[in-house]
């Protein structure tokens, strides 16, 4: 997949939607994505991991 199908994939979902809004406000740990999104860690972590390729 090319690179920006590559991003235009990860910006599709949702979630890493509300990721991305909440870490554009500034450097935000895991545990405060958390509790912002109300997901687990592995759920959070796992939408970082996509957006961070």
């Amino acid at each position: 997949m090319n690179g920006i199908a590559k991003r235009l994939k990860a910006l599709s979902d949702p979630t890493r939607l509300r990721v991305i809004r909440l870490l554009d406000r500034g450097e935000m740990c895991v545990c405060d994505v958390m509790a912002a999104l109300g997901l687990p860690q592995s759920r959070v972590s796992r939408h970082l991991a996509y957006l961070d390729n």
